[in-house]
This record gives C-alpha cells, structure tokens and sequence, in this order.
C-alpha cells in the first residue's frame, strides 16, 4: 500500500475558512450558492416524510434494477452512507417511538481504525472531527448523543425497533478510518434483538458504494437481500 500523506488543513482539504465568530466562509467556485437555514432547524423533514419506495425514486442503473425487485410500495426503507447513515439511525429511532430521549455520550479516544487510517485521503479523521464540529450544538463537542449511538448501551427505543422486526443493513470497508464505529452499531443492534445484515468489504474506502460502479452493483445486491 502506497504511503498516505498527512492532511494538515482539515478545512482547506474541504475549501472552507472557520471564521472567528465561529462561522464558515466557503470557496464559491467549488460549492453552488444556496440560501442560509436557520439553525437549529425548527423542522424534522426527513422524520415528518418517510415517502414509500417508488419507481420515480431512482434513475438510471439503480432504476432498471428496483423495477425488477417485487416489494409493497407502502414499506419505507431508511439508508446513508457517511453521515447519512447517522441520519437513518436517528430517523428510525425516533419512528419507533416519536421520543428520541438518548443519554449522553463517550468518545473517549480514537478507535482502532481511526489511528490506524489516521492519513486516509477519502475521509481522514481529522476531517470527520471538523464535520461534528460544524454539525453539533454550540459548545459541546463529540461527546453528545447524536455523535455514537452505542454510549450507555444505546438507546432503549432499539429493543421496540427489535420487537417491531424492522430489518437493518450495515455495510462498510476495511480501509474505511469509521469501519470499527459502524461494527459498534451493528454488534448494539443485535444485542437488542434488532435484525442486522452485515457487509463489510476488504479493500473497501468510505463511500465505495459511490465512487466505484462495481460496488453499486454489490450494494444493490444486498438491498435485494433485506427489501424482498
């Protein structure tokens, strides 16, 4: 394996400049011009609109493939990658029980995977800390409920998630510097009965699933496995 290069910048790595005041200032010629959202967001829309899956949802290769899958248009399937994943977890633990009420939260220090791809040029930790950093309320830091689902043994609302048979899927990649925190979850979940499907890959970076065609393939392969 080549030699992975230091990230020294987190924000240059991600063309933005941290303000003093605590804003961020963004380079206009890589990122499109969209209106400011009030923060903290007085809305839920992902949690007030769980759209059933539809044909009209996908395009493309993704498209050809669900319409061959049978499945009741009425079930809502839930899905991320990166962030996204933290989003589905949150949006089902609240579904189970409209009342997300999660104890505080430990990240004491890095995980394995983290120290071992410390360098790593997808998502390199240094860069994941500046994302929580500009995501999380004012003043608080990883440590917070949003951040690691499995503080305290998790949340109580995943043993309704287990009773109510809702299915999970958890993918990741070996050389994916958040792969020990996605095992994390999926171990919690199975502890508290929830049904998991597991797939994590050798070789694999974060996004895979993305940014290489072949591993599009293979994940809906897998989503076969737990819609139908």
């Amino acid at each position: 394996m080549s030699k992975q290069s230091p990230i020294s910048d987190p924000y240059a790595y991600l063309s933005i400049v941290k303000n003093p005041d605590g804003s961020i200032t963004r380079d206009k010629s890589k990122f499109p011009c969209v209106a400011a959202t009030p923060d903290p967001s007085p809305l839920n829309p992902v949690f007030s609109f769980l759209p059933p899956l539809s044909r009209e949802s996908f395009t493309g290769g993704v498209r050809r493939r669900m319409d061959q899958i049978s499945r009741q248009l009425s079930n809502v399937y839930l899905m991320g990658t990166s962030a996204g994943g933290n989003l589905a977890y949150n949006v089902g633990i609240r579904s189970a029980d409209s009342v997300a009420d999660l104890s505080p939260l430990q990240i004491p220090e890095r995980c394995e995977s983290e120290i071992r791809l410390v360098n790593d040029q997808v998502c390199p930790p240094i860069v994941s800390d500046v994302f929580w950093d500009l995501c999380l309320p004012v003043g608080v830091d990883r440590d917070h409920e949003y951040s690691n689902p499995t503080v305290g043994g998790g949340s109580e609302k995943l043993e309704k998630i287990g009773r109510l048979r809702w299915k999970v899927m958890v993918t990741g990649g070996e050389k994916d510097p958040m792969i020990d925190r996605q095992r994390e979850v999926a171990k919690l979940m199975k502890k508290k009965g929830v049904e998991v499907v597991e797939q994590f890959n050798d070789g694999d970076v974060h996004g895979a699933e993305f940014l290489v065609p072949s591993k599009q393939a293979q994940e809906l392969m897998m989503l076969e496995k737990i819609i139908i």
